[in-house]
């Protein structure tokens, strides 16, 4: 969503840290937004690691799950 100023955030947080991403706008995408109902969504952005749910853009939050994943054995 372009007007999403903690989307575009998000974004660049990501891409900073070097994170791959699927960016899904739900104004864009009728499959997205499906998506987006399905998990309950009740603000943006709605972020998901693994089985981790974050909802809106938390930096401290996002650093701590990022920590954890790197920290996990590789397969």
């Amino acid at each position: 969503m372009e007007w999403c100023k903690a989307c575009s955030r998000l974004k660049k947080y990501l891409r900073v840290k070097g994170v791959p991403f699927k960016n899904m706008d739900v104004e864009k995408s009728s499959e997205a937004l499906a998506h987006y109902k399905k998990l309950e969504g009740d603000r943006y952005p709605l972020i998901l690691f693994s089985n981790v749910r974050i909802n809106g853009f938390h930096k401290l939050e996002l650093d701590n799950q990022l920590q954890k994943l790197l920290q996990q054995p590789k397969s």
